[in-house]
């Protein structure tokens, strides 16, 4: 068996064991890699470092909780079909169902109005007294609807 050295590994290997949704046995063999290759791979220090680099980046940043709860999420959608599907359910609980699976793919009326502005939506204010002239003017509020 030939020896790995520190720059043949696939980086996406040490990324998706940092990710943690699977067991590395159901990882390393998607690269290749046999069982005396994996454990001579994760021996080296440079490979330990970059997954924990990974692990830490991701937990900094949230976005291992988010991949996390995408994954959580995306287990929920037969759920939420199944819910919405069944004629057991009351139809306002089929009705939450479907609104939920509507949200979450983005087919939601709300995910695409942006908050509405407390700002009016248009003013000109003129002051002609004999002190200094003052002219205030405020841009329309510009919104997407009309």
């Amino acid at each position: 068996m030939a020896t790995l050295i520190p720059d043949t590994f696939d980086h996406k290997l040490a990324f998706e064991l940092a990710q943690g949704f699977e067991p590395p046995e159901k990882i390393y063999p998607r690269y290749g890699l046999t069982r005396q290759e994996w454990d001579e791979l994760r021996r080296l220090k440079t490979f330990r470092i970059l997954v924990e680099h990974y692990m830490a980046e991701m937990q900094k940043d949230g976005t291992s909780f988010r991949n996390k709860a995408g994954v959580l999420a995306e287990d929920l959608l037969y759920v939420a079909h199944s819910v919405a599907s069944s004629t057991d359910n009351t139809p306002d609980t089929r009705m939450n169902a479907l609104q939920w699976l509507a949200k979450v793919s983005g087919k939601d009326e709300s995910a695409n109005k942006t908050p509405a502005s407390n700002a009016p939506p248009f003013m000109i204010q003129i002051n002609l007294s004999e002190q200094q002239p003052a002219m205030k003017f405020i841009p329309p509020v510009i919104d997407n609807d009309g």
